[in-house]
């Protein structure tokens, strides 16, 4: 006898059902259930289901109502192999996903429906009850991007989406208001408190009027900012930069990334306990921190990196915006920075040495998911080496496929970044691959994700493909430094003094607002003005006239604004006095009787 389905195709449980039926592949018969017409109330159903619901499952004898209940049973009754761990067999593992289903049943789904059911605008405890059922939602989601059954939390995807996004990683995206205009400008940055963003100071001196995006796994374009509702709600204005006052924008590498460290102080300080982030963005931001021990920076430390560029550089005057949708993860492995010491000048490498990290290893941050390279165990360090230096003589062991691809992959770093990124000019290459400069490098000490490095640069081909080594500025290795950026006391002030790290702070003040946010509405009289030679109103009707009047000539304009954004400017010429009506400036939009 085959499977029956009683559904009806406006609800969600019944078509959760059906979803379950296809991953398993099963052959089902579906009954439509006019829900208008009262078919749930029929004899024939009620006596099948007396709490008179969809969907309604039939198999054989067995009759089961409730989607969680039913999707159950199908996946026990009928799952193999892989299909057979949407519902384990474990019983802790189990136990997981039960509760989860409770969840759903007694809590979310319920407070969605009620306000759905009623057809309404929800109460503002209903809104709060909505808010409050998706933070725990995404509580669950924090280290998974599961609700349950996921065993393997800490896994990182190599070079693909991440699923769930980390909350402390932030984007920059430049502004209309900024003289140079790069096309898809973009730089990562961490959230190291509720108003301070750690990105690289090369990202800080490209452009000067910048926005700061939290909370969001998706990449919207400077020039679409204010097209996408979250990047709109949301955008953050950096109004100060620090940087050290050593760093030099110039094309030479040993200029500028021993000091390629900044601060964005954003304009509103972050509430990383805002619930309207999992309504119009991602998640509510929060912060990480900042690793200052060295002994987290060794060789072989597994680290991750994220980030929105692309998975290769742009070509000289390309117009294309080769970032990536949606952030991208992806694992690495620092190693001894001689790997990345081959590739510089003589200059550079004391650079390096000091305050560089290198790294390598299993993929790049880019769209395409492909890995750069995944060190083989089974070769010699002689054959690890040729792989980052192709000039070393070859014992004759040594696979040699990446050798036509990369015969210029060895250039000389100071010669390679000056075509990729000139400071002065403002080109757009940089990072770990296109537009991943200033993004977090982060590892783990115990479950608390801690950031090790800023990325800086990876060496790019002839083809303009982004290979390893990958360089970071390491912040344990360069932490007074740092520490000299964020120091606010007269006494720590001092002593970076003494250390020559010296802050170089810049606010920045933005345009003014556009007159069209603003609107001054000056009543015009609706009788004759007196035989004064100075127009005016009467003085003893004038604050309840005039009141009355603004009102009568701001209603057009009213419902286009949002709280307090809305100015009512009167002029009376009497005694050269401006009068602003109680009644209207200082009240709520919707508390204005028309």
């Amino acid at each position: 006898m085959s499977i029956i389905i009683h559904k009806t195709g406006l609800s969600p449980p019944a078509r959760a059902v059906l979803i379950v039926v296809d991953i398993l592949g099963l052959k089902a018969e579906t009954r439509e259930v006019n829900l208008s017409k009262r078919d749930q109330y029929k004899p024939d159903y009620l006596k099948k289901n007396p709490l008179h619901t969809v969907p309604l499952l039939e198999d054989g004898d067995l009759v089961l109502a409730d989607s969680h209940a039913i999707n159950a049973y199908l996946v026990s009754a009928y799952g193999t192999g892989e299909q057979s761990k949407l519902y384990p067999t474990d019983l802790a593992a189990r136990s997981i996903v039960d509760q989860r289903l409770y969840f759903d049943a007694t809590i979310l789904f319920q407070r969605l429906r009620t306000v759905v059911k009623s057809r309404t605008s929800p109460t503002q405890d209903q809104e709060n009850d909505i808010y409050e059922a998706y933070s725990f939602t995404e509580k669950y989601l924090e280290d998974t991007p599961y609700m349950a059954g996921f065993s393997c939390q800490r896994r990182i995807i190599h070079g693909r989406i991440s699923e769930t996004g980390k909350r402390f990683v932030v984007y920059l995206l430049n502004s209309k208001y900024s003289d140079v205009q790069p096309v898809g400008w973009l730089c990562g940055g961490a959230l190291i408190s509720e108003s301070n963003i750690l990105t690289s100071a090369a990202c800080l001196t490209e452009v000067k009027y910048m926005y700061a995006i939290a909370g969001y796994r998706r990449y919207v374009s400077g020039t679409d900012i204010d097209k996408d509702e979250c990047t709109r709600v949301k955008k953050n204005k950096i109004v100060e930069t620090i940087i050290p006052a050593e760093f030099k924008g110039s094309q030479n590498p040993e200029d500028w990334m021993k000091y390629d460290v900044g601060i964005a102080v954003v304009e509103k300080p972050y509430n990383f306990t805002d619930l309207s982030y999992y309504v119009l963005c991602s998640y509510a931001p929060a912060k990480t921190f900042i690793n200052y021990d060295k002994r987290l920076e060794v060789p072989s430390t597994e680290s991750y990196i994220f980030g929105w560029g692309g998975n290769r550089g742009r070509k000289p005057n390309a117009k294309q915006d080769l970032n990536t949708e949606y952030m991208h993860e992806a694992k690495t492995v620092l190693t001894n920075t001689s790997f990345c010491e081959h590739y510089v000048s003589e200059k550079m490498k004391a650079v390096v040495q000091s305050s560089l990290l290198c790294a390598y290893g299993s993929g790049y941050i880019g769209g395409s998911g492909k890995e750069d390279f995944d060190p083989d165990p089974s070769l010699d360090d002689d054959c690890l080496w040729r792989r980052f230096n192709l000039n070393a003589p070859s014992n004759g062991t040594c696979e040699d496929e990446f050798h036509e691809d990369q015969k210029n992959f060895n250039d000389n770093l100071s010669d390679e970044i000056p075509e990729r990124r000139s400071f002065d000019g403002f080109a757009d290459n940089g990072g770990i691959c296109e537009n991943d400069h200033g993004g977090p490098l982060v590892t783990f000490l115990g479950s608390t994700e801690i950031i090790i490095g800023i990325s800086i640069t990876s060496i790019y081909t002839s083809r303009y493909e982004c290979e390893g080594p990958y360089l970071y500025y390491g912040v344990a290795k360069m932490g007074p430094l740092i520490r000299c950026l964020m120091a606010k006391s007269s006494e720590t002030l001092a002593l970076c003094k003494q250390l020559s790290y010296n802050a170089k702070k810049m606010k920045i003040v933005w345009p003014a607002a556009s007159r069209e946010q603003i609107i001054t509405t000056t009543p015009k009289p609706t009788r004759k003005p007196s035989t004064r030679t100075t127009r005016q109103w009467s003085p003893k009707r004038t604050t309840k006239h005039n009141t009355k009047l603004a009102t009568k000539h701001t209603t057009k304009h009213i419902l286009r604004f949002t709280r307090k954004e809305v100015h009512i400017k009167m002029r009376v010429t009497e005694n050269h006095k401006v009068l602003k009506p109680k009644d209207v400036s200082l009240r709520p939009i919707r508390d204005i009787k028309l």
